[in-house]
């Protein structure tokens, strides 16, 4: 209404300002426009003293009118809020007025009274004010009601990542390998962001390749690590996580006994490796397959004497392979894994014989036991028969 009011008013102004510079250098044009200025005789005189005093009028009444306190509220083009994420929101307010005035500011969000803020602007000018937002603002269209002028806004979700596909190019590795770990980040926000890409081992930070990533967009991050010690190290990036193992490869001694719990008999189990890897052999009571009761480590295109074995059933394992270690018990590269087909039996027989002369009498012990010839590679002639054994059916060698 006022915006009318001074439009009229500065029309008014300067069809006056026309009239009165017509009235002084052609009073008789005013007469004629204006019959009533003229009177009896044009004049500048007469034209001057009516129009003059009506101009200041409408001048003076302008000033007053565009003084009165007039502000416009407006979003500034582009404006962005992001939940949870931005402070306030920005606009702008403009005084229309000539001179500065304060203006209160009170404004709602979805219905509910926010606290008034109070802004000097100067006359005829645009100010950016930001109104407050709540800290737990929820993603989505909102209503702010600024004065009597409403907008929608709407809040956009925040960056966010979610890091996937978050892989190593080993599960085991040796002391002091380099292990590539790779890994897709997306950002499932609506606007750019800064993700850390802060990777961490073992709870401490490893490494970082911070980077920007648009909204909805992919970044494939490349790491390079190692373990300098055996054992589990555990990886998290983002929201995910992975674990490697690195363990430290031993080589035993040939015939060393990893494990050794049946023993005082009679029996021998005589082995021959004759592959170009080393070989554990397991030996487990048929009674109990999964448990171990003896395992020897043999060196390659080696033998060993298995002795001192109980009388009674069998079954026997090995595994053919490089790069032993105590962390899995296993070999790191393993060739195969097998199992014999036939059950080992070992049994013992002992018995004495006696006999005497003129002078004395004599007597003897005897004893006879199993003894198993087996070989961990083909041999011509062979009978002993072998079927594979998955990893998690062949027994531990601790």
């Amino acid at each position: 209404m006022i915006t009318i009011v001074i439009s009229v008013l500065s029309a008014l102004v300067v069809i006056m300002v026309v009239l009165l510079l017509v009235g002084l250098f052609r009073p008789s044009s005013v007469g004629r426009l204006i019959p009533w200025i003229a009177g009896r005789e044009p004049s500048r005189k007469r034209a001057t003293a009516i129009l003059a005093p009506a101009l200041a009028g409408a001048v003076v009444l302008l000033v007053v009118v565009m003084a009165l306190p007039r502000f416009e509220v407006s979003l500034p083009p582009g404006e962005k809020v992001v939940a949870g994420e931005s402070k306030g929101l920005g606009v702008a307010i403009r005084n229309a007025a000539v001179v500065a005035k304060d203006f209160e500011v009170a404004y709602s969000l979805d219905g509910a009274a926010q606290p008034d803020i109070t802004v000097r602007i100067p006359g005829c000018e645009t100010a950016r004010v930001d109104l407050p937002l709540p800290a737990d603002l929820s993603p989505g269209e909102h209503t702010v009601l600024v004065g009597d002028q409403e907008f929608t806004i709407r809040a956009l979700r925040p960056a966010a990542f979610s890091v996937t596909e978050l892989g190593t190019s080993t599960k085991i590795a040796r002391t002091g390998d380099r292990v590539q770990v790779s890994a897709d980040v997306t950002n499932t926000g609506e606007v750019p962001g800064e993700f850390d890409g802060e990777l961490r081992m073992n709870g401490a930070r490893y490494d970082a390749k911070p980077c920007t990533i648009d909204p909805g967009a992919h970044r494939d991050l490349q790491f390079t690590v190692h373990g300098d010690k055996q054992g589990k190290y555990r990886l998290r990036l983002g929201d995910a996580t992975r674990s490697f193992v690195v363990v430290k490869p031993v080589r035993y001694a040939n015939g060393y006994y990893l494990r050794r719990t049946a023993t005082g008999g009679r029996g021998q189990l005589r082995v021959k490796n004759g592959n170009s890897m080393d070989a554990v052999v397991v030996l487990t009571r048929t009674s109990a397959p999964r448990k171990p009761v003896i395992s020897c480590y043999l060196r390659a295109r080696r033998s060993f004497t298995v002795t001192d074995i109980p009388d009674g059933s069998y079954r026997v394992y090995y595994a053919i392979g490089k790069d032993w270690n105590t962390y899995t018990d296993d070999f790191l590269t393993v060739a195969e894994r097998r199992r014999f087909d036939d059950v080992c039996k070992f049994t013992t027989r002992t018995w004495t014989t006696s006999w005497s002369d003129s002078a004395y009498r004599y007597t003897q012990g005897h004893a006879r036991y199993t003894v198993w010839r087996i070989s961990l590679n083909p041999v011509a002639g062979g009978k002993g028969h072998t079927s594979s054994a998955p990893e998690n059916k062949f027994p531990k060698a601790h």
